[in-house]
């Protein structure tokens, strides 16, 4: 569970292989994306927002169920287009349909737009307000600013980095943890 400490703000490209993101997503009929894909839009969304890759798609992959959940499919929106929404974001437990309304508002229309724009809010709205841990997008102590409220996410989110540095051949390297 360590990983829930991780770092996320942490940036370097090499640390993030096809090997790492593969070892984690699950490769399923039912998504929307297929595993080719999704290793292509989770590194592209990474490097475009200098962001640790496999953080991205360890939040879509719990939050999605490896973008076979009903957000991620995409939801019809109000002009006929499909819109998606990887990271449930807007999504709440008693309403989830307001994660699709605030997906057609984003112009989230393509599964990539959705993962690299919402990793954008997602750095926008917790990252770059001191949230740069798993941990603390669930218990953030110096403000009540909550991304999710599953107690369990932090080790979930802990389970799925360790996933990706495992399977890239990284559990050895420098990695810098807030704790």
């Amino acid at each position: 569970n360590i990983f829930m400490f991780l770092d996320v703000t942490r940036y370097n490209a090499s640390d993030y292989t096809d090997q790492g993101l593969r070892a984690l997503w699950v490769e399923s009929s039912k998504a929307v994306c297929t595993e080719d894909e999704a290793v292509q839009y989770f590194t592209e969304a990474g490097k475009s927002l200098r962001l640790n890759a496999y953080h991205l798609m360890a939040r879509a992959a719990l939050e999605s169920g490896h973008g076979t959940s009903n957000l991620s499919k995409g939801k019809v929106g109000t002009d006929g287009k499909l819109y998606y929404n990887f990271y449930g974001i807007k999504a709440y437990d008693k309403n989830p349909s307001t994660g699709a309304v605030y997906a057609e508002q984003r112009g989230w229309d393509t599964p990539f737009r959705s993962i690299a724009e919402g990793g954008n809010w997602i750095n926008d709205q917790y990252i770059q307000r001191g949230q740069k841990t798993p941990y603390f997008f669930r218990f953030y102590p110096f403000k009540d600013h909550l991304y999710m409220s599953d107690l369990q996410a932090p080790a979930k989110d802990a389970k799925n980095l360790y996933t990706c540095y495992k399977g890239a051949g990284k559990l050895n390297t420098n990695l810098h943890f807030v704790i």
